[in-house]
């Protein structure tokens, strides 16, 4: 490393001293690849490193012209040309991260002491080595460490949240991934939107054992399909777990509303991208301004099937919004994802995601089927609102709505109150049918709106 370096670093000497700026040669150690976090960075020769101080604008600044043209590439070991200008003339906050002045044999005839740290308060060595190593492109999009500044967490019981911020880079996406020596770990991290500008990566330990936490992101400017790169690591000391962890359904992209809502015409959206369910049911209320379609999706844990027939979409009973109700067969993760039809556009597109903790599941089946018609005439179902009824035998149906003038059922019409309700009592057939509330508005033909099952 010391021969590598020398030729550049003396360059940047004499390109200084012909421009008038005063400049120095400074040696080290740095944090390299292969490096292992924690690990004292002195033990290895690899790490030994030198880089120049740089005088302009009133200060001294940082530069390493050596980790600014390339990097390591992690997976093939080898070396990638790439210019990168988070190393040149860089916040020495920034800087100290895995640069650090420290008398090296090698390099001794240049200059190294704790001053060229550039810091109002200098780290040790030990903290050096604690410290948090931002990889390239997290340096390189000025994303920071909130919550977690050492690389090792130790003790961490049950689960954990990292928090991250963007300094001067608009991100787009975020994901995290454990991993337990070489096995990727794939569903056992989430990550949400805090505030503007910090993301929380949540962690939960599956069992006792000591992780490595990788969390990748990608720009704003990038769009949306671009690559995923990775952001910073950390290791996880996991001392307690979970008697009985279950896994978040897979989810590779953040939780939450997006950034479009106003765009679709989605208001009064929940904000929270984590809920519990004591009793296997939860709502969901939202504003529908430009009266789109929405469609619904729900997975329970790992699974990739739609269980669409448990999520059920209405109106509430003033019709000024919509709810939408999930039940939870199950004990653990859901994950409940909102599409919305713009009207100038033939595609869904996804508005928000939830994670959904269900304690304890609901026995009461499938929703009963609504159809278009339910929303445009902006009913509220009241009972019943299982799919499933009994044949040979009577029920009360009733619900809501202000735009209807008449409603029926296998021949029977509902009785109708003046704030909108309609309901009765309807004789059910024999199994193995069907059963549908019709309903009509000024039109003065009947529509479909809900359909039961008759068992």
């Amino acid at each position: 490393m010391a021969e590598s370096v020398h030729v550049p670093i003396q360059k940047i000497v004499v390109f200084c001293r012909l421009a008038g700026i005063p400049s120095r040669i400074v040696s080290g150690y740095a944090k390299a690849h292969g490096y292992e976090q924690g690990e004292d960075v002195t033990l290895d020769k690899h790490n030994a490193h030198a880089w120049n101080l740089v005088y302009v604008d009133n200060d001294w600044f940082p530069l390493d012209v050596t980790w600014g043209a390339g990097f390591i590439k992690s997976k093939e070991k080898t070396y990638a040309t790439r210019f990168n200008d988070s190393y040149f003339l860089t916040d020495p906050d920034v800087f100290i991260s895995d640069h650090f002045p420290y008398p090296v044999n090698s390099l001794s005839k240049h200059e190294s002491s704790e001053d060229y740290q550039l810091l109002r308060q200098p780290v040790s060595l030990q903290d050096f080595c604690c410290m948090v190593n931002f990889e390239q492109y997290g340096k390189m999009w000025g994303i920071r460490a909130v919550t977690h500044s050492q690389a090792v967490v130790y003790n961490v019981e049950l689960e954990t949240d990292i928090v991250l911020e963007e300094t001067h880079t608009e991100m787009n996406d975020y994901i995290g991934f454990l991993y337990d020596n070489d096995r990727k770990l794939d569903n056992y991290v989430y990550t949400f939107i805090l505030t503007a500008g910090r993301v929380n990566v949540h962690v939960c330990i599956p069992y006792i054992s000591v992780f490595k936490l990788i969390i990748y992101g990608r720009r704003m400017r990038d769009g949306p399909s671009a690559d995923f790169q990775p952001i910073v690591r950390y290791t996880l000391q996991g001392t307690k777990a979970c008697a009985r962890p279950y896994p978040y359904p897979t989810h590779h992209t953040l939780y939450g509303p997006t950034n479009h809502l106003k765009q679709y015409g989605i208001e009064c959206m929940e904000t929270h991208a984590y809920h519990q369910s004591e009793n296997g049911e939860i709502i969901f209320t939202l504003r529908n301004r430009h009266g789109s379609d929405i469609y619904p999706r729900v997975f329970y844990q790992s699974s990739a099937s739609d269980l669409k027939d448990l999520c059920f979409i209405d109106h509430t009973e003033d019709g000024d919004h919509m709810n939408v109700i999930v039940r939870m067969e199950f004990e653990g993760h859901y994950k409940l994802v909102l599409f919305v039809k713009p009207h100038d556009s033939f595609k869904y597109v996804p508005f928000a995601t939830y994670l959904i903790h269900c304690k304890t599941g609901c026995q009461d089946g499938p929703f009963p089927f609504a159809h278009s018609n339910a929303h445009k005439y902006k009913c509220c179902l009241i009972e019943p609102l299982t799919r499933h009824v009994p044949a040979n035998s009577e029920h009360i149906f009733c619900m809501k709505s202000q735009l209807l003038q008449s409603v029926r059922c296998e021949g029977t019409t509902f009785t109708a109150s003046l704030d909108g309700t309609f309901d009765a009592r309807v004789p059910t057939s024999k199994p193995n049918t069907k059963l549908t509330i019709e309903g009509c508005g000024d039109d003065d033909i009947f529509h479909a709106l809900y359909t039961f099952d008759v068992h």
